[in-house]
C-alpha cells in the first residue's frame, strides 16, 4: 500500500465520519498519541520523553489540520447543495417579489463566468 492510497483511504473514512456529524470520532483521534504519552510518561525520562511528546503533539496537530480541512470541504459542499435547493424550490415558497432572486453561490458563479468571458475576449 502506497502512501497516497493510504491517505486516500483515511480521507474517505474521514469524509464518511464527518457526514455522520455530530456522532463523529475523527476529531478525537489526534488526542490518542498524547493520551498514550501521558500514561507512559512516568516510565520515560530525558530525551526519549521529549521525542515522544514531540511526535505525539506533531501527529495531533497534523491530524487536527486534516480534520479541519475535510470538515471545511464538507461544509462547502453542503452549502452549495442547500443553495441549489433554494434556487430550485425554496425561493418560490417566499412571497412573489423574491422569485427572481438567486442564491449567493449562483450569483458568484454568474459573476465568475462573466469575468472569465471578458478576459477571454481581450
Amino acid at each position: 500500500m502506497t502512501l497516497a492510497s493510504a491517505l486516500g483511504t483515511i480521507v474517505k473514512w474521514m469524509d464518511r465520519d464527518i457526514r455522520a456529524y455530530p456522532k463523529t470520532i475523527s476529531h478525537m483521534l489526534g488526542l490518542i498519541p498524547s493520551v498514550f504519552m501521558g500514561i507512559t510518561n512516568s516510565n520515560l525520562r530525558g530525551p526519549l520523553a521529549a521525542i515522544g511528546w514531540t511526535v505525539s503533539i506533531t501527529f495531533g496537530v497534523v491530524w487536527t489540520a486534516l480534520v479541519v480541512w475535510r470538515f471545511a470541504a464538507h461544509a462547502k459542499r453542503e452549502a452549495i447543495k442547500s443553495d441549489r435547493a433554494f434556487d430550485r424550490k425554496g425561493k418560490f415558497l417566499l412571497s412573489p417579489e423574491y422569485h427572481d432572486s438567486e442564491s449567493e453561490t449562483a450569483a458568484n458563479r454568474r459573476k465568475r463566468l462573466k469575468r472569465s468571458r471578458t478576459t477571454d475576449r481581450k
